[in-house]
């Protein structure tokens, strides 16, 4: 029998090899026997992946952590399985969850869907659900799975309407010393503009701005604006010009909107469209036959002006940051505020977004009559 023709032959190490997916040269596998060869150790690992979910749900049960004398189950993850804490307890909580979703397991166990999928799913499904859902992802990729699930909660149906997602994300940098000192350098000097210390959400933004508002951004890298009514919310070293444009979709019934960002969508706060919407221009429809002609919100030679009239700085007292300008309406263009001098003042990102977050207020007339409160969120909550 020729080599060509024999299958089931061992290589080294006990592995099974198919003779007939190998190279002519007897050395290098084919492309066939390379794909085999994942989508066998793909199927191993998820049913590794599902008897290990099995016992750790036992083991939590059993209480298996005191006969070792680790405090929590937890701790005995770590330490036995080798798993980080972020890991350990997101298997603990799938491991649980799995125990009450057998259509999930069974997923699971025959490789017809992923760990990362089943995890995803294990938020949203329930037993009543587990089913559907299960119909719904047949075929998706784990990114799809995740944009079907985000704004769901458990119980929903996957045609459900999504609710807006707005909770902190946690992410993880690993920097080498030198990067951690300009980092902590860099954020010295934006506070150093602001005035007041920046919690890790304005300064991650105020940083992002600065890079999207400079000029240098601008041109073919430039992520368009768009809504059913479409509106772009525009940012600039100068409020007259529109150097890039931030995707922002805003349904017309429901309210909700999303902003688009690397191929991703992401829900945004009420607050930040109306930050959005200050200074925007309106794209049209973005689905229509042909594109609509776009127009400002405020006249572009009024933005301008207005920058100049500021010296192209936030207005806030104490701040002097000249970073991601941007024109704001005193009085609210949506509540019947109109483009009037007097009625427009430049704020820097942090200082806008703490605006219509309801941390500032600002009345009175620009630029000279303006008042400013700060607002004491133990104050208005209550207290601590």
């Amino acid at each position: 029998m020729l080599d060509s023709e024999r299958t089931g032959e061992r290589m080294g190490g006990g592995v099974e090899i198919d003779r007939a997916h190998v190279g002519t040269d007897g050395g290098a596998p084919s492309w066939r026997e390379i794909d085999r060869r994942l989508r066998r150790v793909a199927t191993t690992r998820a049913g590794l992946d599902a008897e290990e979910l099995k016992w750790l749900a036992r083991a939590e049960r059993a209480q298996i952590h005191r006969h070792f004398g680790y405090a929590t189950i937890l701790e005995y993850v770590e330490r036995v399985l080798g798993y980080g804490p972020r890991v350990a307890r997101e298997r603990l909580r799938l491991a649980r969850a799995l125990e009450n979703l057998p259509k999930l397991r069974a997923e699971l166990e025959a490789a017809r869907l992923a760990y990362s999928a089943v995890r995803e799913l294990s938020r949203v499904v329930t037993p009543a659900t587990e089913g559907t859902w299960i119909d719904d992802v047949r075929g998706c990729s784990l990114r799809e799975i995740e944009q079907r699930v985000t704004g769901h909660a458990p119980g929903d149906n996957p045609d459900d309407p999504p609710d807006p997602d707005l909770a902190p994300r946690p992410i993880t940098f690993e920097l080498t010393p030198r990067t951690l000192a300009l980092l902590r350098a860099a954020t010295r000097r934006l506070e150093d503009e602001v005035g007041h210390p920046l919690e890790d959400d304005e300064l991650i933004a105020t940083m992002s701005a600065s890079v999207l508002s400079d000029p240098r951004a601008a041109g073919d890298d430039r992520a368009h604006v768009g809504t059913e009514d479409s509106s772009a919310a525009d940012a600039s070293t100068s409020p007259g010009a529109a150097p890039y444009q931030i995707a922002v979709s805003l349904c017309p019934s429901c309210k909700r909107a999303t902003q688009d960002a690397a191929g991703r969508s992401f829900d945004m706060a009420p607050s930040a469209v109306d930050q959005a919407l200050c200074n925007a221009q309106f794209l049209g429809r973005v689905d229509a036959d042909a594109p609509a002609r776009a127009t400002r919100k405020v006249p572009p030679a009024v933005a301008r002006m207005i920058e100049r009239r500021d010296g192209g700085r936030c207005v806030v007292p104490g701040c002097r940051s000249t970073r991601y300008i941007e024109v704001h309406h005193i009085h609210y263009w949506s509540r019947g505020g109109d483009h009037s001098p007097g009625n427009l003042a430049c704020l820097c990102f942090g200082h806008h977004a703490a605006l219509h977050e309801g941390r500032l207020t600002i009345t009175g007339t620009a630029p000279d009559q303006l008042v400013f409160e700060r607002i004491d969120p133990l104050l208005t909550s209550g207290g601590p």
